[in-house]
């Protein structure tokens, strides 16, 4: 019985044992996933090798080749903007096919714009007008114009405006969101303290000036590297949910992206499971020679938002050494909920810059490296 008794004791002991260190290694790989990266949820997803392939339809050539930079959806409306005065801002309209309204002129005036846009926020005000909201770099304002009655008038409307600020931060970039009043929400990149010959050591986040203001990141630390990698291991584009209670951050040379709820303050990170880790990042960044952009890859290169569905263009196959060639690459694109979950992906024929998504339509619309608007159906995903 003393054997036996022994014997069980030594086997509780060494099972005790095999559970500190069990538990010891699941706290460790989980302190070492947190290092960098921290949210309360994560949805990883995986896109499979047979994928369907959508043929674009043409809607809209421009007759002089002016330069489309990037456009928008609302409505039955998608905005387009140009480098061409005059025509700054382009309306196609989706029942009638067509072009209805161009308008937008470079100058100083209030109803003028000092340069190009490559995008937009919009949404509705009190009576049903939509409001086109652009972030005017160069004023530090956002300045909003009644887009309405711009088709109506075929020339900008002045709205109002506001002033953000960044708070003396070096950032590398950032977007501002009008969110009602002379309030906003400010997407920053990665940042310094203020001097321009500062290093970059402030982790990108969220600010709110809506009530208190509040601060969210998900970034405990940066990974390592100078200033021109970390451009590149925090390059992130923002997008903002029409109704302001959500935010999406989408990496572009890591395949992840980041649902922040903006109210409750819970974030999902959705993990493509082929992509590589912050870990990797980190590792990438201690490389003191160019080689480390071989292993530097593009994986998400824009995206667009409406009231239910969040689109990505990917790639994950170019290294930021192959970057040139990003413009004659055909994305897979793919469809995700607010909740992060894949409603499913397709590959394009055609090199897609930009998209936008018409809820209502079922519809994507792609800006095409050729100057050209193009259409895909998503009634089959969404």
């Amino acid at each position: 019985m003393k054997a036996k008794n022994i014997l069980k004791f030594t086997l509780a002991v060494v099972a005790s044992c095999w559970g500190v260190i069990v538990l010891s290694m699941f706290n460790y790989s989980c302190s070492n996933n947190v290092r960098f990266y921290q949210v309360d949820e994560i949805v990883s997803y995986e896109i499979g090798n047979n994928l369907d392939t959508l043929q674009g339809e043409l809607v809209y050539q421009p007759d002089d080749q002016m330069g489309l930079c990037g456009l928008e959806c609302i409505d039955s409306l998608v905005v387009l903007f140009s480098n061409k005065d005059d025509s700054l801002v382009l309306i196609y309209d989706i029942p009638q096919d067509s072009i209805i309204a161009h308008f937008g002129r470079y100058g100083n005036a209030r109803n003028e714009l000092l340069g190009s846009m490559r995008y937009c926020q919009m949404d509705h005000d009190g009576d049903g007008n939509v409001i086109m909201h652009i972030q005017d770099e160069n004023r530090m304002k956002m300045i909003n114009y009644n887009l309405t009655k711009s088709i109506r008038d075929n020339g900008l409307v002045y709205s109002n405006s506001f002033e953000y600020s960044l708070d003396n931060s070096n950032v590398d970039r950032y977007r501002c969101y009008a969110v009602g009043g002379n309030d906003y929400i400010l997407h920053k990149g990665i940042s310094g303290d203020g001097d321009v010959r500062d290093g970059f050591s402030n982790p990108p986040c969220v600010i709110t000036t809506k009530e208190n203001k509040q601060v969210m990141s998900v970034y405990p630390q940066i990974v390592s590297g100078d200033d021109r990698y970390l451009r590149y291991a925090y390059n992130i584009m923002s997008q903002i949910k029409p109704d302001h209670s959500k935010i999406v951050e989408v990496h572009g040379n890591i395949g992840l992206f980041t649902i922040m709820n903006l109210v409750s303050h819970k974030t999902i990170g959705v993990k493509n499971e082929a992509s590589y880790d912050f870990n990797h990042l980190d590792n990438l960044g201690k490389i003191k020679d160019d080689s480390k952009f071989d292993k530097l890859f593009i994986y998400n290169t824009c995206c667009n938002v409406s009231d239910d569905y969040i689109v990505i263009c990917q790639d994950g196959q170019l290294s930021m050494s192959e970057y040139e060639k990003v413009f004659m690459y055909k994305p897979t694109i793919s469809v995700f909920n607010w909740e992060g979950q894949l409603l499913g992906s397709f590959a394009v024929r055609e090199p897609i810059a930009g998209v936008a998504i018409a809820q209502e339509g079922k519809c994507l619309y792609g800006l095409g490296m050729d100057n050209c608007l193009y259409k895909y159906n998503l009634s089959k995903y969404i």
